[in-house]
């Protein structure tokens, strides 16, 4: 489980997805439409372009990305999305991802239309 802790890149998060899902079911997330251009040019973007630049010289002995939203206060502003097939990735679907939310304390977006679990199982999470 903590294998993923240790993930620093979008690369070794995928590599070690590879290893522990089913082939058929890393291809579904792995997916790329077309012959992948777009993909490949955003991903070239995000690992080699792409940089974070403070324009003020903070202290950062301390830092913290604890935000508010919507009235709750969240350790940080990363939150787990809806995507289609949860269960392709855990046998417990949204269940699985409704608790990992919880857990880390992190918001979960839920799509009704597209759930393999019925809302109500979701919500006793």
């Amino acid at each position: 489980k903590n294998e993923y802790l240790q993930c620093k890149t979008l690369s070794d998060f995928e590599e070690l997805a590879k290893k522990s899902m089913m082939p058929h079911r890393f291809y579904y997330y792995d997916y790329k439409a077309g012959q992948g251009h777009t993909y490949q040019a955003c991903r070239h973007y995000f690992d080699k372009q792409l940089r974070i630049m403070s324009r003020v010289l903070i202290d950062v002995s301390e830092i913290s990305l604890e935000t508010t939203i919507f009235g709750s206060i969240y350790e940080s502003p990363i939150l787990i999305a809806t995507s289609g097939c949860h269960c392709l990735a855990h046998v417990d679907g949204e269940v699985a991802k409704a608790r990992a939310a919880t857990e880390t304390q992190r918001i979960f977006t839920y799509n009704w239309t597209f759930s393999n679990m019925p809302e109500e199982k979701v919500l006793q999470t």
